[in-house]
């Protein structure tokens, strides 16, 4: 066991502080865009927006850049984890006692973990700007339920917490192992000269179906295909891989 956590702590310890920069950054800009905005709406209307009108300040703001954004800057840490450059990270990792499998599996198990953290954050951003725009004397008349419906009505907010939306929540898990698994093989590849190009299609399909309409199941449909597809093409060439060097 004592094995298996050193993993895990040597990719912690080499992104930790990255990881947590990236998250406050994403933090701050965002606020900062959704404060901007918030400014904007409350001067251009006599009598204040409506809360009913929250996610037209969410889509407006265009905070889901900045998240996207992050996750392009996350994608780049995780990638570099455990790849041969300046650092020797690779050497290290070969010299750990557990097999070039076992460290890509946990490097996954990671990565797939920091993205996850990565939307809980980003809902828990989307909750709290939701709490202050409620708590505005303006909006007094608001209620919980409008802000409920804000996210059936707005793309990101609806893509970030789903609500009844069953196959968006599917289709999050599974991108974020699809992800996941895509930066672990990067840095998996790198060490024996190949090039992890999983990861920039998934970026790339991520980019352009992620933020789709609600409802959009064949968007939803197309992410999990793709997600999927590449978890199995990743583990089919690791475990092959694995079998080839051992024989």
């Amino acid at each position: 066991m004592k094995k298996h956590l050193s993993i895990i702590m040597l990719m912690a310890g080499s992104t930790f502080y990255k990881l947590i920069f990236i998250f406050a950054a994403m933090a701050a800009a965002e606020t900062a865009l959704f404060y901007k905005t918030l400014k904007f709406a409350a001067g251009v209307s006599s009598n204040y927006i409506s809360i009913s009108c929250i996610e037209m300040i969410i889509h407006e703001s265009r905070i889901t850049w900045i998240f996207f954004l992050a996750v392009l800057l996350i994608s780049l840490v995780l990638c570099r984890t455990g790849c041969e450059f300046k650092s020797r990270q690779g050497y290290t990792l070969k010299r750990l006692a557990l097999s070039e499998k076992g460290v890509f599996l946990w490097q996954a198990v990671y990565s797939t973990l920091c993205y996850i953290i990565l939307w809980g954050i980003q809902l828990i951003l989307l909750l709290v700007f939701c709490k202050i725009y409620l708590d505005m004397p303006e909006n007094a008349s608001a209620s919980h339920q409008t802000v409920f419906a804000s996210f059936y009505r707005n793309k990101f907010m609806h893509n970030m917490l789903p609500l009844d939306d069953s196959i968006v929540y599917i289709r999050n898990i599974v991108l974020a192992f699809g992800l996941g698994f895509a930066s672990a093989v990067f840095s998996y590849k790198q060490r024996r000269g190949g090039f992890g190009a999983q990861i920039i299609v998934l970026a790339a399909a991520s980019l352009l179906f992620f933020n789709k309409e609600m409802g959009s199941l064949d968007y939803c449909g197309l992410l999990i295909i793709i997600s999927s597809l590449t978890i199995i093409q990743i583990l089919n060439y690791v475990l092959r891989k694995e079998e080839y060097d051992e024989a």
